[in-house]
């Protein structure tokens, strides 16, 4: 089958989108090697990239970070013998559309697992959906080339399109980098709090939902400019640019400090964190959402010698410092916080855990179940006075 691969570019100033879009691309040009492969700006028509597809059929890219794997192109473009089908789209497990959305067979936390239970799905039996689309972006999409031939952009050219939902082809799609509102730290903020500084706020999320519950003021720092310019909407003062630099700018001091899977991207924490106690009210607290090296399943991908960067997770590729619970407490010693408590994130653990964790007993191995289940650290400390 003559086949072009349509893969949006990316020119996103962050290390973890412009990864995000290389994996993606890596990925399907492993599964059809023998296809030409093509890039599109997001912006583009389907007309206008059709000038450039001289092959019969195309598997189009819809989210640029999207993860497919385990030959799910052929799956998709299998099905598209029936000539009364438009195109073929994946399940996944980030979808506005209903019949698309669909959970994984069991969790996961690395691309190696993902590629386990992505090809474990491949069994499955169901037969595809067939359904008029809403106009919802797929993520991926495999059709005749001649689909492309209308005034609307690749994310929504499927719109009214008879399209066949496909329950054995799964693609993984990740939430809003910087849009997440954080349920999970606000929860561990008290009521009384009332000066409150975020840094890396993304798009404002957490501190809008904060403003809602309680009576507060919340300043925002925040690396990426549009991420920034959203937050300044719903914070009450945002300042854009690295939080190392910003932070000298700071006339006031808080009594909670928060980063929320922030700290891990700074080359130099331990300094950051100290220089942090001179923002924060004697008494003041911090609090830190912190990812988990030491967690099962990057155990396990090691063991298999694998260690994979990806947009998001325990290996983003943003990450320069990776932690556990003991360099963790290490750190806040070194940078003179004093530590309050430190609890493990909401574990994922499936059969593939309790293989390794039975087989690292029979070898006699000594560890602790908890830093080895631990996907991440909850983490909150108090400025010494």
């Amino acid at each position: 089958m003559n086949l072009t691969l349509l893969v949006p570019r990316t020119s996103h100033s962050a290390i973890e989108e412009r990864f995000g879009s290389w994996q993606s691309e890596i990925l399907l040009k492993a599964d059809h090697p023998e296809a030409v492969l093509h890039h599109y700006e997001p912006s583009w028509t389907g007309e206008k990239i059709l000038e450039d597809v001289e092959t019969d059929w195309v598997l189009a890219l819809t989210d640029p970070t999207a993860l497919a794997t385990n030959q799910i192109g052929a799956s998709l473009l299998s099905l598209l013998v029936d000539e009364s089908i438009d195109a073929a789209i994946p399940v996944t497990n980030e979808s506005t559309n209903d019949h698309q959305r669909q959970a994984p067979l069991e969790p996961y936390l690395t691309l190696r697992q993902l590629e386990l239970v992505a090809g474990a799905m491949k069994g499955r039996p169901g037969q595809p959906a067939m359904i008029e689309w809403d106009g919802s972006n797929p993520g991926l999409f495999a059709a005749p080339a001649e689909i492309l031939d209308f005034p609307f952009t690749l994310d929504r050219i499927l719109k009214g399109r008879r399209v066949a939902v496909v329950p054995h082809a799964f693609l993984h799609r990740y939430t809003s980098h910087r849009g997440q509102g954080r349920a999970d730290l606000l929860e561990r903020i008290p009521f009384e709090a009332r000066a409150i500084l975020e840094f890396g706020c993304g798009e404002g999320a957490f501190g809008a939902a904060l403003k809602e519950r309680q009576r507060c003021s919340i300043t925002g720092i925040e690396l990426d400019p549009v991420a920034a310019s959203l937050a300044a909407r719903r914070l009450d003062t945002v300042l854009t640019g690295d939080a190392r630099d910003v932070i000298y700018k700071l006339k006031q001091r808080f009594d909670w400090i928060v980063g929320g899977d922030i700290l891990e991207h700074i080359d130099d924490p331990w300094a950051f964190l100290g220089d942090l106690r001179h923002v924060a009210e004697p008494g003041g607290h911090l609090l830190l959402s912190l990812p988990n090296i030491a967690n099962w399943a990057v155990i396990d991908d090691l063991l298999h010698g694998r260690f994979d960067y990806t947009y998001l997770g325990i290996l983003c590729a943003g990450h320069l410092r990776h932690f556990t619970r003991e360099s963790i407490q290490q750190m806040l010693t070194i940078s003179g916080w004093e530590l309050i408590s430190i609890e493990p994130q909401e574990k994922v653990l499936t059969k593939r855990y309790h293989q390794l964790a039975d087989r690292l007993d029979a070898c006699g191995v000594e560890l602790q179940r908890e830093d080895l289940e631990a996907p991440g650290w909850y983490v909150i400390a108090r400025n010494k006075q």
